[in-house]
């Protein structure tokens, strides 16, 4: 399968794109079809039956899957939206089990201090929260309330403005149930030039494999777009 636009979806017109349009396909999108797409650093994460898997990564050593030509183009600095599926399938040890997706502006840790990025953060045990890196260090945002293991919850995160993203986490496929109100954190406007995407562990502590088993499918990106 070819990662490109396969799908329309309703558009909501105003919202990043000319009045007038009636669909919005995404910029890129996968099913994991294989790993072709991806470069495994590490042992644990893994590409297997249409889902990125993170194997259970604990936080004491670099673990990721990142797409290894990019995107393909860089997302807007203002505008942007990325939905996926994620699951926790297996509940582990206690602690922040990785970094389930994050753009950035180069291939890296997601902690590397000189990086800047956007993604969600996995909270212990089981919550999810938005972080940022703006070239001086990760920052995570408030977190969610504790996910069900064993259910699968519907990811959309979003970049508002040059410094504004929000997380909101739904409990249907249609992006329509939330979970609870959408997230919000204040960011720097210098985080620019993101065109790389990667699933990560955080590697900044002791604890090693087995962790929180958990895994994204379905992964969309829109460009210059907010739902």
């Amino acid at each position: 399968m070819t990662p490109w636009i396969t799908k329309p979806i309703p558009f909501n017109i105003g919202q990043g794109a000319a009045a007038g349009s009636s669909v919005v396909t995404p910029d890129f999108e996968t099913d994991f079809p294989n790993a072709d797409l991806w470069t495994e650093v590490g042992t644990d994460f893994n590409i297997a039956s249409n889902k990125a898997n993170n194997g259970g990564a604990g936080n004491s050593s670099d673990q990721r899957l990142y797409l290894t030509s990019g995107l393909g183009f860089t997302l807007s600095n203002s505008l942007w939206s990325i939905r996926f599926t994620y699951k926790i399938t297996t509940a582990g040890g206690g602690i922040g089990s990785g970094v389930p997706l994050y753009v950035s502006d180069s291939v890296a840790k997601p902690l590397t201090s000189s990086l800047d990025m956007i993604g969600v953060n996995a909270a212990n045990p089981r919550q999810l929260a938005t972080a940022y890196n703006s070239g001086s260090g990760f920052s995570a945002g408030t977190e969610s309330s504790a996910l069900t293991s064993g259910t699968e919850y519907y990811i959309q995160l979003q970049r508002t403005s040059t410094t504004a993203t929000s997380l909101t986490i739904y409990t249907d496929d249609t992006f329509e149930t939330e979970f609870q109100s959408p997230i919000t954190q204040a960011i720097s406007s210098s985080i620019q030039d993101l065109d790389q995407l990667a699933i990560s562990s955080t590697d900044n502590g002791s604890k090693s494999t087995p962790q929180n088993d958990w895994y994204i499918a379905d992964l969309k990106v829109y460009d210059s777009y907010n739902f």
